[in-house]
């Protein structure tokens, strides 16, 4: 899956997009929604997921990751995208 593609494709259906990254051969790539939040695109076939990243309680070095469902298609991330921001 391309993340340029998926960039397009979510700033078609009003998503915003920072920027994007693609894949290489050991990470998929992924595409910069806000600062905490972004879509996990993968690089070897699968899905896209919303993936949600906050602070733990040991402060600045303790992140936790909330990995959405995984969705097929782009428009299917809309409702995972409102719930990641708080809408």
């Amino acid at each position: 899956m391309n993340a340029q593609r998926v960039a397009a494709r979510l700033k078609a259906i009003g998503i915003p997009v920072r920027e994007w990254q693609e894949g290489t051969e050991s990470e998929d790539g992924s595409v910069t929604i806000t600062e905490s939040v972004h879509v996990q695109v993968p690089t070897f076939g699968g899905g896209l997921c919303i993936v949600k990243e906050s602070r733990g309680p040991g402060g600045e070095f303790d992140l936790e990751w909330e990995h959405y469902p995984i969705r097929r298609t782009v428009a299917e991330l809309m409702p995972d995208y409102k719930k990641a921001i708080g809408l």
